[in-house]
């Protein structure tokens, strides 16, 4: 008899702790709707905005602009934009969904986990590990998303269905879909056949199944693009490029000490450890918590499926975290550890009942202090050139880049390329992508947006100067400070001069707008 067979019909102990987590879900949901109206990220966001606008204009991804993202982030928000018209709150509204669908799923697992329909508490604690993401369609939670999705739809025996959802993950992040397949594949053999060395029929056709959704799902998002793009440079821009010169000039290796500053936690008046610290520790801690439990599920009464997709779904997670360890991408990464966690506590709190008046009284205090302390941000749309694009501008530089953004529609034409770059390209870590978003101008070059260890290199110098030359676009502007900094990586290390004695000496100052400096082209 399963453990959710186990709890039909009986009252569950656990409404107490349900009630509070219901209540906790919904202030932190209401607490990420308020984030929609939060100012751009001018490098992550940015990149979506001006991927997906450079898509409507009829560019293709791979061959007309680079990105390090799949194009399914981009498809999703262009056709979006097809519906509603261009504008940032849609996707904003885009993001708001992808963090309730992630608490939804999660709470599923956690509820499938201890033998339940679903588990309030994992939902809620999910909102809040997302909350510092904001409410912007990162690419790498809705791969997440599709991946949980695929694992609970995998459970109930919907095999065509999981496959599909995990071919998506494909279409949005190809390390997460990477690091899933080699995990996920013998797992799968092992879950639907049960461990029986020799498969029967059933397994075989739920493994056909499985397969047919994912190769029709990678289909729909890839074939376009590639018949469109070629099979080259997208390899050389998601794998060339991303694993020999990107991914070690990003790299950000854990700190030797977690250290745990006193700070507000989940909990509102209770003071806790900071995020970065619990979030690295619950994802670094997920898979061993998922071995314990699949070595003890029979004992303790727990599914040890869910327990083995939560499990590869964890270990899929930790390249991302190991590879830049900070609050961003420890926050992407948490996901699974919270759902085991919150598993973990419920079958606790079935066992010993104090814990679920503790709990409870824990989610309350928490409710009622989001409620108390979060400030509501209403929408702060700018009423300058991005009116129409509904576009909100970030406040540290708002004023420096409406300047901008009204010398860009004064002295070009709409359709004109511009070029956006940094004051010194030696040394690169990121550039202000939604520039052209908020310009309403293409990319002069590929590079719309900046990797470090790539555009510092001689040969994408190089190229990126035969672009310009070809296209002379009208207008250049350059961020003069904040597009490095250091880090202990190979970003430090000093990169090409040529692009920068190109602009020198092909265009020529024609605004100061702290931190941006804007420049004409010269008379030929």
């Amino acid at each position: 008899m399963t453990p959710r067979a186990r709890c039909a019909g009986t009252r569950s102990p656990l409404r107490p702790l349900d009630a509070a987590g219901w209540a906790l879900a919904l202030v932190l949901a209401l607490a990420t709707a308020h984030t929609m109206g939060a100012d751009i990220v001018s490098y992550d966001e940015g990149i979506l905005l001006t991927g997906a606008d450079l898509m409507l204009r009829g560019q293709t991804l791979y061959r007309d602009f680079y990105a390090n993202y799949p194009p399914g982030v981009f498809l999703v928000i262009a056709g979006l934009w097809k519906v509603c018209g261009v504008q940032v709150i849609g996707v904003r509204v885009l993001g708001l969904a992808v963090h309730l669908a992630l608490a939804g799923v999660g709470g599923m697992l956690a509820g499938r986990i201890t033998g339940r329909r679903f588990s309030p508490l994992a939902a809620a604690l999910v909102l809040d590990g997302l909350l510092p993401l904001e409410a912007a369609p990162w690419a790498y939670l809705v791969a997440m998303a599709l991946l949980l999705a695929a694992g609970e739809a995998g459970l109930r025996g919907r095999w065509l269905a999981a496959g599909a959802l995990f071919g998506a993950v494909g279409g949005f992040r190809h390390d997460l879909f990477v690091y899933a397949s080699v995990l996920a594949m013998p797992a799968l053999v092992l879950a639907v056949g049960r461990g029986v060395p020799v498969l029967g029929d059933a397994p075989c056709r739920a493994l056909r199944g499985f397969t047919i959704g994912m190769l029709a799902s990678l289909s729909v998002v890839w074939v376009p693009v590639l018949l469109r793009a070629g099979l080259a440079q997208p390899l050389h821009d998601l794998l060339l490029d991303q694993v020999w010169y990107v991914a070690p000039g990003r790299a950000l290796p854990l700190p030797r000490s977690l250290q745990f500053s006193r700070v507000h936690g989940a909990f509102g008046f209770v003071r806790l450890p900071g995020r970065f610290p619990v979030s690295c520790l619950l994802t670094l801690g997920a898979p061993l918590c998922a071995a314990v439990g699949i070595t003890f599920a029979r004992r303790w009464r727990l599914d040890r499926r869910a327990l083995l997709t939560l499990g590869v779904c964890a270990l899929a997670v930790l390249p991302q975290l190991l590879n830049r360890s900070d609050v961003i991408h420890a926050a992407m990464t948490v996901t699974p550890g919270i759902v085991l966690a919150a598993a973990f506590l419920e079958r606790l709190a079935r066992r010993f009942r104090p814990v679920v008046w503790a709990l409870a009284a824990c989610a309350l205090l928490g409710a009622v202090g989001w409620a108390r302390d979060s400030r509501a941000r209403p929408p702060s749309f700018d009423a300058a050139r991005s009116v129409a694009r509904a576009a909100p501008v970030p406040s540290r530089d708002a004023a420096a880049r409406r300047r901008v953004v009204d010398f860009v529609a004064a002295h070009s034409r709409p359709g004109d390329p511009i070029f956006v770059g940094c004051g010194d390209h030696r040394r690169v870590i990121l550039n202000d992508a939604d520039l052209y978003f908020l310009a309403d101008r293409p990319s002069a070059t590929r590079f719309v947006q900046f990797d470090p260890d790539l555009v510092t290199r001689a040969d994408v110098q190089r190229a990126m100067i035969a672009e310009l030359e070809a296209r002379r676009p009208p207008i250049v502007i350059l961020r003069t400070a904040g597009c490095w900094w250091f880090e202990p990586n190979r970003s430090s290390a000093t990169g090409a001069a040529l692009l920068d004695e190109y602009l020198r000496r092909h265009y020529a100052d024609a605004l100061s707008a702290e931190p941006f400096r804007v420049s004409t082209r010269r008379a030929e």
